[in-house]
């Protein structure tokens, strides 16, 4: 889960990805864990770029 969280930390990081103009292009390593199994076409920039403005209390 720990190699999950860091590859999708630094994929996530794009600019033109947190802006929504483009998607992702990578998966992350073990993708059976992640629901959906990480389907690229399910992952939005515009979700990911407010979930890391949050501060951590608020992301519980």
């Amino acid at each position: 889960m720990t190699m999950n969280y860091q590859a999708n930390q630094n994929r996530i990081n794009d600019e033109q990805f947190l802006a929504g103009k483009t998607g992702l292009k990578t998966h992350v390593p073990f993708r059976k864990y992640v629901l959906s199994n990480d389907a690229l076409l399910q992952q939005s920039g515009l979700y990911w770029q407010g979930y890391l403005n949050k501060t951590w209390l608020e992301r519980m």
